[in-house]
């Protein structure tokens, strides 16, 4: 609901309504806001309880700064393991991308983003790079989500993908390398300029916090 923006920057989370909202009861939600506050997307206010982690488009740069070189390494490992099934599954959600694009469905475009990089960090073999993935994708994708006019910036970002496809495909785990962190690094400059236009240097959140 955080990543989604269902819950914004700066909404108050109280276990009890969340629990009722989500039909479960209040422990686990209590168990989750601490782990979602490890992660830094809730925030604990003295005496007040959690909130939404409010941001700036600082923290926007920091965070897609550190996916950059995570993206990075998960694409060298993935190009260093790549088979066919790889680049017949890469190649086909690069086709649907390919496809939504043309037809101006933008949103469904941005959908297939995770299957593609989740792909890649499938194929990377190293189950400790996935857990610190995890978490970062999660805050940059929040990030991505408040961004989601930033059709101008999907074509280029449709040929990262493809770029990055090839190199996988072709084994090539230098250029595999460079080209994710080119691409995240893109992608960060983009919703970073977003969120100052939208926002300037007010911190969304924190007029709730």
């Amino acid at each position: 609901m955080i990543v989604d923006n269902r819950l914004t920057p700066g909404t108050p989370l109280k276990a009890a309504v969340l629990a009722e909202e989500i039909g479960v009861s209040a422990t686990p939600i209590r168990e989750a806001l601490i782990r979602l506050a490890a992660d830094g997307l809730v925030v604990w206010r003295q005496n007040r309880g959690a909130i939404v982690a409010p941001f700036s488009a600082r923290e926007v740069r920091q965070v897609y700064q550190v996916r950059s070189v995570l993206e990075g390494l998960a694409a060298r490992l993935a190009a260093e393991n790549a088979d066919e099934s790889l680049a017949r599954r890469l190649e086909a959600i690069v086709d649907r991308m390919a496809a939504h694009l043309a037809a101006g469905a933008y949103r469904e475009s941005v959908a297939l983003n995770r299957d593609f990089h989740g792909a890649i960090h499938e194929q990377c073999g190293n189950p400790e790079l996935l857990v610190t993935l995890r978490v970062f994708w999660d805050r940059a994708q929040r990030f991505r989500n408040l961004a989601v006019d930033l059709t101008s910036h999907l074509e280029a970002a449709h040929r990262g993908h493809v770029a990055i496809l090839d190199a996988v495909r072709g084994r090539r785990p230098d250029e595999a390398e460079r080209l994710a962190r080119e691409h995240v690094l893109a992608t960060s400059r983009a919703v970073a300029a977003y969120i100052d236009a939208s926002w300037g240097r007010r911190r969304p959140g924190d007029l709730d916090a």
